[in-house]
């Protein structure tokens, strides 16, 4: 019975944490149609450092289950297919009928195409995921948004803005297909997080913005994760093909 108790408790401290991040994800969409869409970016960029460490705990807690996992999909399809998609419609295209529907569509459409297939797979490494997880395309969203409510866009030369612009929807079209790609891709590990802060920390130290650092190592961060398991992926299949030729 005491055994019973303690994974009761369990279950319902992470669930209570994924909620959070659900919280979160749901803030997110009311600030933005309050009108402050800059916080709308942060709280989705926050639900997303959450959801990182939800699985962790989960681990460390040992209290996975099929409810948990059940639960993640539908918190993640708010905060980070619906909430992004409504930042990228609202904030990086007012106005602008249908373009924004039809890209608030889209991220939607990618995200939960991406969960009705399914997603988790076996790796040598470990567990994986198959196609890139809509998290990282939410974050480069809420990012772009950043950029722009920010002012920092409108801050360099209009031939620099319209470039950053170009290349930001690019690699948003480009991390939508690899949602529903067949790449895989591996969970983070400590080492790239570690990686990560200690960059942000460099730019903090060079240009004295400690928010414009953060920024800057959380979308290079996102870029190399998102572009770089396929890189690595074919890599990895060409060096194999050689193998075999090599061996034959």
């Amino acid at each position: 019975m005491r055994h019973i108790d303690i994974a009761r408790g369990k279950t319902a401290l992470l669930t209570v944490f994924t909620l959070s991040i659900l919280l979160f994800g749901t803030l997110s969409i009311f600030h933005l149609l309050d009108g402050r869409a800059l916080l709308a970016a942060q709280l989705v960029i926050l639900s997303a450092a959450l959801d990182g460490i939800d699985g962790t705990i989960a681990r460390s807690l040992k209290a996975e289950s099929r409810f948990g996992a059940q639960l993640d999909t539908y918190v993640d399809t708010v905060c980070f297919a619906v909430a992004p998609a409504m930042l990228a419609a609202l904030s990086l295209c007012p106005g602008q009928w249908p373009w924004g529907a039809l890209t608030a569509f889209a991220i939607i459409a990618a995200g939960v195409l991406r969960f009705a297939r399914g997603c988790e797979l076996p790796s040598p490494a470990g567990h994986g995921f198959r196609g890139l997880p809509i998290p990282v395309g939410a974050v480069w969203i809420a990012l772009f948004v950043c950029l722009v409510e920010s002012g920092i866009s409108r801050q360099l030369p209009d031939a620099a803005g319209s470039a950053l612009a170009v290349f930001m929807w690019i690699i948003t079209g480009t991390m939508l297909v690899l949602q529903l790609s067949n790449v895989q891709y591996a969970k983070l590990k400590r080492q790239q997080l570690a990686l990560g802060l200690a960059c942000a920390a460099v730019i903090a130290i060079v240009t004295g913005r400690p928010l414009l650092a953060l920024g800057s190592a959380t979308g290079i961060a996102c870029l190399l994760y998102a572009l770089g398991s396929p890189l690595a992926e074919r890599l990895q299949a060409q060096a194999g093909r050689r193998k075999s030729v090599t061996v034959g």
